[in-house]
């Protein structure tokens, strides 16, 4: 699955967890005169195919301005 992210809204969920760790990737690119940043995760190592990507989220210029907010906010 593919996503463009464009915008980022704070979710306040009834319970936490940690998941399994999957490895992942990313690269930048352009298109049409905008720079991208794409992250590919993995499947863990328990998947069929865990070479195979199993979700890309994408950030264009107001995606990237809303993970630098959130980024902002960490210690």
């Amino acid at each position: 699955m593919m996503a463009l992210i464009t915008e980022i809204t704070e979710k306040h969920p009834d319970r936490v967890g940690i998941h399994g760790g999957a490895d992942a990737t990313f690269h930048v690119f352009e298109k049409d005169g905008e720079m991208y940043l794409q992250i590919d995760s993995y499947g863990s190592e328990n998947r069929k195919d865990a070479a195979k990507v199993s979700q890309s989220m994408q950030f264009g210029s107001q995606g990237l301005i809303e993970l630098r907010r959130l980024l902002g906010m960490l210690p």
